[in-house]
């Protein structure tokens, strides 16, 4: 029984694709290796290999950015931290990771998700200020620079991005949102290459445009690993996101969608 990649390169060669041509983008650097060797016995030694991503490399690539380590990530923001909060409240460094990562966190989904960012800390601040409204005048210090920390968020997202911006860096996030800026030049300049997008489930909407619009472009294909029972099926959680985009993405209003059915 032929497996899914195998089954995608047949399907590919048999419709006149140079795979040697190809940009191959997958979940992750595991799922590369198997796809090298199933084109081990597609491909002749003789023809070049074609290029095989993991799609945080494909997104990086197409930012334009170096991703940061988080080490100095969390140097990056201390410095945003301490430029935007009064000295007699600022945190020592130790204190100050205590809570960052957890911060860095949101700060990449909000992007990865190409989420309203002045939106969502609005959103966070309105609760918080519900939250401690019935204490009226009695509000105690730590409880007033609670409220106050919610209120630097916003800023403390805005300076970090653009400090990392001008150092040509980002984290994850703000790479895939980078990326998306990027996305129009890209598409102009790389039109000669099949991107072939394997094996994914659920995408952040920052991967799940990017593919949209390549597909729109002609410039890639996207093969939907689902047996055919569990396509539109409300009772099959594994096939949920796959579902999502097949029914909702305009590319497959006039397009053929690629399902491959072990």
């Amino acid at each position: 029984m032929q497996s899914f990649l195998q089954i995608v390169l047949s399907e590919l060669t048999k419709n006149k694709v140079n795979l040697s041509d190809c940009i191959f983008i997958l979940p992750n650097k595991r799922a590369g290796l198997f796809l090298k060797e199933a084109l081990s016995y597609t491909i002749e030694k003789s023809v070049f290999s074609p290029d095989i991503l993991p799609i945080d490399d494909f997104i990086t690539s197409l930012s334009g950015l170096s991703k940061i380590s988080n080490t100095e990530l969390l140097f990056e923001f201390y410095s945003v931290y301490k430029l935007n909060t009064k000295k007699k409240e600022q945190n020592n460094f130790e204190d100050f990771i205590k809570w960052a990562n957890i911060l860095l966190n949101d700060f990449d989904d909000i992007d990865r998700e190409l989420a309203d960012s002045d939106a969502v800390f609005n959103y966070l601040q309105a609760i918080n200020d519900i939250d401690h409204w019935s204490l009226g005048e009695d509000k105690t210090s730590i409880v007033k620079n609670y409220i106050s920390f919610f209120k630097d968020i916003k800023v403390y997202y805005s300076q970090l991005s653009s400090q990392l911006l001008n150092k040509s860096k980002g984290y994850q996030g703000l790479i895939y949102k980078e990326a998306i800026n990027n996305l129009e030049s890209y598409i102009s300049s790389n039109n000669k290459k099949l991107h072939v997008f394997l094996g994914f489930n659920a995408l952040y909407k920052s991967e799940s445009i990017i593919i949209q619009e390549l597909l729109q472009s002609e410039m890639a294909k996207i093969f939907w690993d689902i047996d055919e029972m569990n396509i539109n099926s409300e009772y099959n959680s594994s096939g949920y996101y796959i579902n999502q985009y097949i029914t909702t993405w305009p590319y497959y209003n006039s397009n053929k969608i690629d399902i491959i059915s072990n």
